[in-house]
């Protein structure tokens, strides 16, 4: 259920800024809608492109890429490091350029890094990451630390809803919900019959193993189903959904 509660908050959030940018003009890059979340002209912005989990990492090769939005007025940055496992810092790769959050009545101007590295020949193993920005002032500090897991036998979770059927009729009012995973279950939902995206936790229900829905009307339908599991090897919580839409037509009765 914290699950839904958390996916709710987020789907309000995400609406209320769709809100801002009907009135927002603004300059950024393919992460804009994570770095005006954050925007407030006085404090360094984040924005986490790769690893934004930890894993497993199905590659021996894991991407570090990361925008970090610094205000004009403070002090800039003129490098960045990198180290691994509490290694010894290695040199990070990024681009600079100038950006700005505005809206009618204010104008955050920023300096935008952008921070790549791909580390490779990476063994199955448990990593952690940690970023420092170095400033021009000679200081120094961490922005960034990440566990990660890389293991190139993993294998994700797949869910196979298997009744109902996707575009299926059904000639009676009563489909049960089956469905196949290869991986532990954590917690499972569905929401029939909810228009547009989910957002509220009474749009989900609860279930466990496999049941049956009654009592549908005639007409199409669609349902939601929603798999928190947990693989072998895997680190989080992973959530798999499928969308399925199918039709009550009792006139089919034999």
């Amino acid at each position: 259920m914290e699950k839904k509660i958390a996916f709710a908050l987020i789907f309000l959030t995400f609406a209320s800024l769709l809100a801002i940018l009907a009135t927002t003009s603004f300059f950024a890059s393919k992460d804009d809608m994570a770095f005006i979340t954050m925007a407030d002209g006085v404090h360094p912005c984040l924005v986490i492109n790769s690893p934004s989990t930890s894993g497993p990492f199905q590659t021996s090769s894991v991407d570090i890429s990361l925008d970090y939005y610094v205000p004009k007025n403070l002090t800039q940055v003129n490098s960045f490091s990198y180290s691994l496992n509490g290694d010894s810092n290695s040199t990070l790769s990024f681009i600079s350029r100038q950006t700005s959050y505005s809206g009618f009545d204010f104008s955050y101007p920023y300096i935008d890094y952008s921070i790549f590295k791909t580390l490779k020949n990476l063994a199955n193993d448990d990593y952690n990451i940690t970023v420092y920005a170095h400033f021009v002032n000679g200081t120094a500090k961490s922005i960034y630390d990440q566990p990660f897991t890389v293991n190139t036998n993993f294998v994700p979770p797949k869910l196979t809803v298997i009744s109902p059927q996707n575009q299926g009729t059904y000639s009676t009012g009563e489909v049960a919900i089956t469905y196949n995973i290869n991986a532990k279950v954590i917690y499972s939902y569905y929401a029939l019959d909810v228009a547009g995206i989910p957002s509220q936790v009474s749009d989900w229900t609860y279930f466990k193993g496999n049941i049956t829905l009654s009592g549908l009307s005639e007409g199409s339908h669609k349902i939601i189903i929603s798999v928190d599991s947990e693989a072998s090897g895997q680190t989080s919580p992973i959530n798999l959904e499928q969308t399925i839409y199918f039709n009550i037509d009792t006139s089919k009765q034999l």
